[in-house]
């Protein structure tokens, strides 16, 4: 059975935010409380908040991420995202809930079965990375691969001959492929520096200053039609380049 037809999601309201977070606007207090964390559990709590905004904003989901970080979930087990997502485990469910469009809450057993199928897939790439010295692009993205799904990926790169400013959307069923394509169109030091992301994203600064509004409209509305498998292997690219 395809686990992703078994995963549902639980009802769309919140549970109220805990009451014990301080006022992050208030001056630090020498009571406050000490926490410990890695520079990459930093990092995984900057990709739960940035997923789950641009997410809520992308469907139109009437959802304030602030408290959908400092409510307690079930999907992270009772805890909160602020706390629970420093972690591997959580960061992961809640790219995979956010990039499935799965509401506000999951049962996190589903999502750990829908990972789980793909740990021998992701371990094959990182294997071929490592053999190879390059950064293939994986990422939690390779876990939609098997049915159409919109990605796009964008470079900012410069070295001693060339500054490239790069767009690259894709309907596809294979996001491995990805990096593939930009190896052959601008090189592997730039696309080593490539961000390839699930969905599109008409806020982002590179997409505003690279795509025009007419194409931008069109991509959107193949994402908010969820129509993915008609419109199978479409394609942009698009790049500003500057000789030094």
């Amino acid at each position: 059975m395809n686990v992703i037809t078994a995963i549902r999601p639980f009802a769309a309201e919140l549970p109220p935010p805990l009451k014990s977070f301080p006022d992050p606007l208030d001056p630090d207090q020498p009571d406050d409380k000490l926490v410990f964390v890695t520079q990459r559990g930093l990092v995984r709590l900057a990709l739960t908040a940035a997923e789950a905004g641009g997410r809520f904003a992308r469907d139109g989901l009437n959802v304030d991420p602030m408290s959908w970080m400092l409510s307690p979930l079930r999907v992270f087990e009772g805890r909160t995202a602020m706390e629970a997502c420093l972690e591997h485990k959580h960061c992961l469910r809640s790219v995979l809930m956010h990039g499935l469009s799965l509401g506000v809450d999951v049962d996190p057993l589903a999502l750990d079965d829908l990972l789980a199928d793909n740990d021998g897939e992701q371990a094959r790439g990182k294997k071929k990375s490592k053999s190879s010295g390059a950064n293939n692009g994986d990422s939690p993205l390779i876990f939609y691969a098997g049915q159409p799904r919109l990605y796009t990926a964008m470079i900012c790169f410069k070295d001693d001959q060339h500054i490239i400013n790069a767009f690259h959307a894709v309907i596809t069923r294979e996001p491995k492929n990805i990096h593939g394509h930009l190896v052959g169109r601008y090189g592997a030091n730039a696309a080593s520096e490539a961000r390839i992301r699930l969905g599109f994203f008409p806020a982002d600064p590179m997409v505003l200053a690279l795509v025009p509004n007419v194409l931008s409209e069109i991509i959107r509305k193949f994402e908010v039609d969820n129509d993915f498998q008609r419109h199978e292997n479409f394609t942009v690219d698009i790049e500003h380049r500057i000789a030094k």
